[in-house]
């Protein structure tokens, strides 16, 4: 409820600014860069310190790269200086395969247990974003604030060797996990879905019309920090 509440106020905002607005649809821009997520992902911990007791599963919050490529169009301006820009962005963050391995000497031979997750991280983004522009400086500055829904993909895949299940037959901390003998069986936790965030946006021109912009995106178990480099595809000649 509060999401349709937060999107309705943004819509009425966007209106009001467009029935006040002059120079719409005045620019195509396309950028690129990198972003440092830091998602909260399940991992594997190992219960006994000497002796091999089970394992159990838990989330924290990890940081993880990856890179992003998206498209924004100044549609209109509100005021000289001040302009709204909706903008699509998708990002492929990398966090690939974390190997979880542990030796344990028992009744006088070693025991190997090898854990891997295997994860999968991207987000796809709708935003719409109100750019400020600070007034009497030399170099074009731009402060900025929005609204992005994120369709977050987020599916970590596990295999156990060997099978946790002979002293268990469920693992704590990872919901849905069923050893591969059950019907049905299950090694993939998948949380994806539909997010909605709060952008915080600053952008400065290098040279000509190549733009740097730093943002932080504030979404919910989701927070994440985006920088990229934006140039013009196409521009509104001016008369």
């Amino acid at each position: 409820m509060r999401r349709i509440a937060f999107i309705a106020a943004i819509l009425i905002l966007v209106n009001f600014s467009v029935s006040n607005s002059q120079n719409r649809f005045s620019e195509i821009w396309i950028n690129g860069g990198f972003g440092l997520s830091i998602p909260e992902m399940y991992t594997i911990d190992v219960l006994g310190e000497e002796h091999w007791e089970g394992i159990q599963g838990s989330k924290s919050y990890e940081g993880t790269f990856g890179l992003i490529i998206g498209m924004g169009v100044k549609l209109f301006e509100v005021k000289e200086g001040v302009y709204f820009v909706p903008s699509i962005n998708y990002q492929h963050l990398v966090p690939g395969e974390h190997l979880i391995y542990y030796l344990d000497y028992e009744n006088e031979k070693y025991i190997e247990y090898d854990y891997r997750i295997k994860n999968t991280l991207q987000d796809l983004s709708i935003n719409g974003d109100f750019y400020f522009q600070v007034p009497g400086r030399e170099r074009n500055l731009y402060f900025g604030v929005g609204v992005g829904i994120h369709n977050v993909t987020f599916k970590q895949e596990f295999s156990f060797d060997p099978e946790p299940w002979q002293s268990q037959e469920r693992i704590p901390g990872l919901p849905g996990i069923k050893p591969l003998d059950e019907s049905p069986a299950n090694n993939l936790i998948d949380e994806s879905e539909t997010k909605v965030g709060l952008n915080l946006m600053a952008k400065v021109k290098l040279v000509g019309d190549l733009f740097l912009e730093g943002r932080i995106e504030l979404i919910p178990g989701f927070p994440q920090f985006r920088i990229s480099a934006s140039y013009p595809l196409w521009k509104r000649k001016k008369f």
